[in-house]
């Protein structure tokens, strides 16, 4: 039952702990389809075939470290939601984060996405490890974004024109904004 739609997988293997799958295209994965799944330890689809992720898709997966979803497009409201063990999300296609999709994230250091628009209300709330918040396309982020944000030094955030009240409330380290198209 993994893919809502697109072309399902080939086949399937299973070596140890580790689920291999084959073929496949264009999946958008279903709301909910691996929450508080304590044995996923991570998600690596190295040709793409993964393209949206549904709500709460991955929240509470607790043991996942990383995430390279390279084609990735959209992360539905809370996806990632409290993902604590996350270090890495490699999401270099992503455009669009819903309400609290990375909320809680409290290990991740790291978001590869050059390509988001747009971050939902508390998208990035107590990723409390993230040092640098380096978003060149981010063009809107919603209320508490960035609220709780207690590590990062630097938001480079060139292209954004709208960010939400308490955006960036209680980042407490931060020393460096670069907003130069921001309005709201």
């Amino acid at each position: 039952d993994l893919p809502t739609n697109g072309t399902p997988f080939t086949s399937v293997v299973v070596d140890g702990n580790t689920v291999y799958l084959y073929g496949g295209a264009g999946i958008n994965l279903r709301n909910d389809i691996f929450t508080s799944n304590v044995n996923l330890l991570s998600v690596i689809d190295t040709i793409g075939v993964f393209i949206t992720a549904g709500d709460w898709c991955f929240a509470s997966c607790i043991s996942a470290t990383t995430f390279n979803l390279p084609n990735l497009t959209s992360a539905g409201d809370f996806c990632f939601d409290s993902c604590t063990s996350v270090t890495i999300f490699n999401l270099p296609l992503l455009e669009a984060a819903g309400l609290s999709c990375f909320d809680s994230c409290t290990s991740v250091t790291t978001f590869n996405s050059p390509n988001l628009t747009s971050a939902g209300d508390f998208c990035f709330q107590s990723c409390n490890s993230v040092t640098i918040f380096n978003l060149p396309n981010i063009i809107t982020a919603g209320e508490g974004c960035f609220d709780s944000c207690t590590s990062v030094t630097i938001f480079n955030l060139p292209n954004i024109i709208t960010a939400g009240v308490n955006c960036f409330a209680s980042c407490i380290s931060a020393t460096a904004f670069n907003l130069p198209n921001i309005i709201t």
